[in-house]
């Protein structure tokens, strides 16, 4: 509900980095608004927030240190699930489609986080084999992050928090993140409101 979502949103801008590295400057993210009312239920110390936090590196630095925030509330029991160098562009090191799966049924979260896409930035090109005016990466990706999304979300419409790539240090890498971050964008919009996508790239 409501309330839960202020919790994590809460101590979302506190737990960012810009994964440029240890080095690099903190982030802070734009604060997110309440999505639309629903049943809220009681969160107590016996039966709190189930929140799981899931993707790429970032989210190995994001996930424990949102974790330990929202904990200290004793109403969120956080779960971090990450891989490093994983993306949704290819399977090789996670099929996360598959993993979502498997932890939104066995795990059963309330709220999801989940931060990708900085290791999908070497995929962008300007190839059009169809000549379909829309590069061919852009439509097997945004499928990809539809799928992810409806998983996320699942049949209860679960609120999910999406972030997308940060800028990154390499022109190429940075051009190939705003695109990515685009289409996330353009994706998110159609499940809103229980997908917020958070520009980490702006």
């Amino acid at each position: 509900g409501v309330g839960a979502w202020a919790v994590v949103s809460g101590h979302l801008g506190a737990s960012g980095r810009d994964g440029r590295g240890s080095g690099g400057p903190a982030r802070t993210f734009p604060t997110l608004a309440a999505p639309p009312a629903d049943p809220a239920r009681t969160l107590t110390h016996d039966d709190p927030l189930r929140l799981w936090v899931g993707g790429d590196s970032l989210a190995g630095e994001l996930g424990p240190a949102l974790g330990e925030g929202v904990g200290q509330t004793g109403i969120v029991d956080t779960r971090v699930d990450y891989k490093v160098s994983s993306g949704l562009a290819s399977d090789d090191l996670r099929d996360w489609r598959s993993r979502a799966v498997s932890e939104m049924l066995t795990y059963r979260p309330e709220e999801v986080v989940f931060i990708i896409g900085a290791n999908d930035a070497p995929i962008v090109n300007a190839v059009d084999a169809d000549g379909n005016g829309t590069p061919d990466w852009e439509e097997s990706y945004a499928a990809k992050v539809d799928d992810m999304m409806r998983i996320l979300v699942g049949g209860n419409h679960r609120h999910v928090i999406w972030l997308g790539p940060p800028t990154l240090r390499n022109s190429a890498g940075d051009k190939g993140a705003a695109a990515i971050t685009r289409v996330m964008r353009d994706v998110a919009a159609r499940h809103a409101p229980d997908v917020y996508f958070v520009d980490t790239y702006a």
